[in-house]
């Protein structure tokens, strides 16, 4: 499963990362695919990629 979080800076009183989006898919092992989560611009300022 791919999970899109978003961190809020401490100052806003939000949790430090909240689930934003999420996209299921089902894998064999060894296999790969693209997914593709999408949420609005003014939510996402800078995307950080963790495998």
């Amino acid at each position: 499963m791919a999970q899109l979080y978003v961190g809020d800076p401490a100052a806003t009183g939000e949790p430090a990362e909240q689930l934003k989006g999420f996209q299921r898919v089902t894998l064999r092992p060894r296999q790969t695919t693209r997914v593709a989560v999408t949420s609005s611009l003014p939510l996402v300022a800078r995307a950080e990629v963790t495998r």
